[in-house]
């Protein structure tokens, strides 16, 4: 039978598993900061992005309450900073992921750069699902809204109301 861990040892569990992920980042690559699924270079967002790179390591490792890796967030925000032409919108493959990472973990004037950009974008043309959809989409910048400034809420929550009626369609 397998030996469950004691939820008593949970921080000790978290901090080792903590470890070994800061301990894989590879803050010199272009193309990614930790290994991962083959996907990730698939677009020029998926080294960076929620499902397949750097936005999921960080959010998992704050959700989690594990220490900041300062050198991947860093590489996040470098490379985020100016997306690539061509970068996808959707939550769990792109910009908007990793905006919504940002603001999770502090960074929220970095955020708020990058949905600036985002909303830039023409919002047409996308799946309707939560992977890299209008319904990821909508749900993030709605969320996003809820704790944007005066001056972004508007247009946030106006983007969000958007892509709920074209998932609809």
């Amino acid at each position: 039978p397998a030996l469950l861990p004691d939820p008593g040892d949970w921080p000790r569990s978290r901090d080792a598993l903590a470890r070994a992920i800061t301990a894989s980042c590879t803050p010199e690559r272009e193309d990614r900061c930790f290994p991962g699924d083959i996907a990730q270079f698939a677009t020029a967002t998926g080294g960076q992005s929620f499902a397949y790179g750097a936005a999921g390591v960080l959010y998992a490792l704050h959700a989690t309450g594990a220490p900041p890796c300062e050198e991947a967030e860093d590489w996040l925000l470098r490379h985020a900073k100016d997306p690539a032409s061509g970068s996808p919108l959707g939550f769990y493959d792109g910009l908007t992921g990793i905006a919504w990472t940002l603001h999770r973990i502090g960074r929220t004037a970095e955020a708020a750069d990058l949905l600036r950009i985002i909303l830039d974008q023409p919002l047409q043309g996308l799946a309707p699902g939560l992977h890299n959809g209008y319904a990821g989409i909508g749900l993030a910048l709605d969320d996003l809204a809820r704790s944007a400034s005066a001056t972004d809420a508007p247009a946030l929550s106006a983007a969000a109301a958007r892509c709920t009626a074209l998932a609809v369609r």
